[in-house]
């Protein structure tokens, strides 16, 4: 994705969103569907698997570095 610091800034807490809404229903039987929470902009300025990954790999990270400096 191109553009500002903050156009990444909103589409990082926009995929942390959908992660949110995913984990809240992951195992239920019934939940949200995901017709619900898509966001046809977001998808179309972004390639959300792509960012997903960067997010998770970004939240790894800190919670390592965290875990490390914590002792």
């Amino acid at each position: 994705m191109q553009g500002s610091k903050q156009d990444r800034e909103d589409l990082m807490r926009a995929v942390h969103l959908l992660h949110i809404m995913y984990q809240s229903n992951e195992g239920r039987s019934t939940g949200l569907p995901p017709s619900e929470f898509y966001n046809n902009d977001v998808s179309q300025s972004a390639d959300l698997a792509q960012e997903y990954m960067i997010w998770r790999h970004l939240l790894v990270s800190s919670l390592v570095f965290q875990w490390l400096y914590s002792r």
